[in-house]
């Protein structure tokens, strides 16, 4: 396995002279010799991952101090490193460059603390949410985000790749959550941000900044969460329409507020549209709320579920298209014309109340261009698009960056996002001097 890495265009880069020897002593090569010193630093074997462009060593330490060995040990070669969970997030935000290294947490697992009292929990990073669901259910707590693959998702992946789930309507973003944390830098300086409990939380919230950086800043290590009261009961609310507009607009009437449910999506059915609230809360509260909304919706029917009801995870390749809630209808219009007269993908969950909608994709050569070509033909509503499962596509559309409708407010969008790179990268700088870890396309 040579550690060379490989380049953005699939072809591997040469480090046979890094060591200043032509690559040759002993009967060893430069790269031979750095995946021993790896091996060492990690405490344990190398594997390898496959990227689009080349496979590249893994390694997977079981402690922090060989994480640190390996981060140490990459800066001062000019390796580049890609941090990692399980991986199953790298079709969300490719690597851009160069990777000499991938850096699994997938070992460094645990329960630190667990206090049911104080609502917190602490793990490390490659501790499975679904571990975590089940520590913080024994005090009667639970935990955001609520994903379906919670079995395979690791705690510093979901909060390296920002990724909400099932209940960000009610509780937010998971970075909001997040009480403290424990990072490794590139020099393999171990650094904490925040606190276990919500009243030690104190200084700048670096641990939030990471989140959603997909480890361009700083490797996850550990990380402190805020827990929820463990709901009693579940119940889905249905209702059947015709047409979008009339879903949508109950859809935000019912979906927002101080007893906010859990979730509210649309989606297409034969001949209509189905809408779905699902309320997650004590016995009593779900049988007030659901009564509520029969009084308010057009003949609505309940289905009461089991309080951790299974979902499955939507592995398809797919477009997360995002705007304002207001403008919800409007884009799902669009959607539906450019698939129409493409015949590339079809409208999936609708989030209304989020303000996003999924196009998903059945795998067709080309469609995904064809549609990313065929959003700037549609009319601008300052929508924003995410690519997931499938790598960012040749043609860019406006969408992508936020454009907005036009003049004054198109360029303050402009000047905003110039001025937030700058920033982001002055902190990348700060923080990863050496260039070490690999961005990510929507990343850090």
């Amino acid at each position: 396995m040579m550690a060379g890495g490989n380049s953005a265009d699939g072809k591997r880069t040469d480090r046979s002279g890094a060591d200043g020897d032509g690559g040759d002593r002993g009967g060893a090569t430069a790269d031979e010799r750095f995946l021993a010193r790896l091996e060492a630093a990690a405490g344990a074997t190398l594997s390898t991952l496959e990227l689009p462009a080349g496979p590249v060593p893994m390694v997977a330490p079981e402690d922090l101090s060989g994480a640190a060995e390996v981060l140490r040990l990459c800066s001062g070669e000019g390796r580049r490193v890609l941090p990692l969970g399980r991986g199953t997030k790298l079709g969300w935000a490719p690597p851009i460059g160069p990777v000499d290294v991938a850096l699994s947490t997938r070992r460094l697992t645990g329960i630190v603390a667990h206090e049911p009292a104080d609502g917190t929990i602490t793990a490390l990073s490659g501790t499975t949410l679904a571990e975590l669901a089940a520590t913080a259910a024994l005090g009667g707590g639970a935990i955001t985000p609520l994903l379906p693959d919670a079995v395979s998702a690791t705690l510093g992946g979901a909060l390296s790749s920002g990724q909400d789930g099932l209940d960000r309507l009610r509780r937010g973003a998971p970075r909001d959550h997040v009480l403290g944390a424990r990072l490794l830098l590139t020099d393999g300086t171990l650094v904490k941000s925040g606190g276990r409990l919500v009243k030690n939380v104190t200084g700048y919230d670096l641990h939030r900044l990471v989140c959603g950086a997909h480890g361009g800043l700083a490797l996850i290590v550990e990380a402190s969460l805020r827990l929820f009261s463990e709901p009693r009961a579940t119940a889905l609310i249905r209702v059947r329409y015709d047409d979008f507009e009339p879903a949508c607009a109950d859809a935000l009437a019912h979906g927002r507020g101080a007893d906010s449910p859990r979730r509210v999506t649309l989606r297409r059915e034969a001949g209509g549209v189905l809408l779905e609230i699902e309320l997650a809360a004590s016995c009593v509260e779900v049988d007030e709320q659901s009564t509520a909304l029969h009084r308010k919706l057009p003949s609505p029917e309940r289905l009461d579920l089991p309080a951790s009801a299974a979902r499955t995870e939507d592995t398809a390749a797919r477009a997360i298209i995002t705007t304002r809630p207001a403008r919800m209808a409007s884009l799902v219009r669009s959607i539906e014309q450019l698939t129409g007269e493409l015949g590339s993908g079809h409208l999936g969950l609708v989030e209304p109340c989020l303000g996003r909608a999924t196009v998903r994709f059945d795998g067709e050569a080309g469609e995904i261009e064809r549609f990313a070509a065929g959003l700037n033909r549609l009319e601008p509503t300052g929508a924003r698009i995410q690519w997931r499962d499938r790598p960012r596509p040749a043609v860019d559309s406006a969408w992508a960056y936020g454009a907005a409708e036009t003049g004054e407010t198109e360029g303050r969008r402009v000047v905003e996002r110039t001025a937030g790179v700058a920033l982001a990268n002055r902190i990348r700088r700060a923080l990863d001097p050496t260039s070490t870890l690999v961005p990510r396309s929507g990343g850090a």
